[in-house]
This record gives structure tokens, C-alpha cells and sequence, in this order.
């Protein structure tokens, strides 16, 4: 079986700062919201093109930084991650945090 891991990226920081070669903006609390909803959507795309989503072993949320997200955000995507992945298959979950 081959083990998967997914990468999802929060483009949002507070200040951009000038080592950093991510996409990243300053984005407002409405732009980040939006933001959520649509990777939301992605997932639900990647699950009805038949994903494997079972296999998934790995899951990293960097950025930007992720911290940015204010709790009903990352609550809202970490619900929809854990709708579509196995959490008993998860070794390694990591939030990038600044």
C-alpha cells in the first residue's frame, strides 16, 4: 500500500516578512473565512474524484503561518480533514506555527 501525505497551505501572515519565499499576503478576517470554504470545496473535489484519502499517513499545515486562524477556522478545516481521512492511519500531524 502506498501511504500518502498532504500538504495544506494558509497563505496568511500578519506582516510579510522579507526572508520569506512562500505565496503569503495580508489578508482580512472575510478573505481567510472565504479562504477555508474553498479548501473545504477542494476536499470535497479530491474525495469525489476518488482520492484515497485512506491512505494518508502524513498531514502538514504550513504557510504563511497557520496561526493566523482564528479557532472556528481552523475547527471548520479540521472537521473536514478528519471526515475524509482515516485517523487511525495518521503518523504525523504538524501545524507550522510562527
Amino acid at each position: 500500500m502506498e501511504n500518502l501525505g498532504i500538504y495544506i497551505h494558509i497563505p496568511f501572515c500578519s506582516n510579510i516578512c522579507s526572508y520569506c519565499d512562500f505565496v503569503k499576503r495580508v489578508s482580512t478576517k472575510e478573505n481567510i473565512k472565504e479562504y477555508i470554504d474553498v479548501l473545504i470545496k477542494e476536499i470535497d473535489l479530491y474525495k469525489e474524484e476518488s482520492f484515497e484519502f485512506d491512505k494518508i499517513e502524513t498531514i502538514y499545515i504550513g504557510g504563511g503561518t497557520p496561526s493566523i486562524l482564528d479557532v472556528e477556522c481552523f475547527e471548520k478545516l479540521l472537521n473536514k480533514i478528519f471526515q475524509v481521512v482515516d485517523k487511525n492511519n495518521i503518523q504525523e500531524f504538524t501545524v507550522e506555527f510562527n
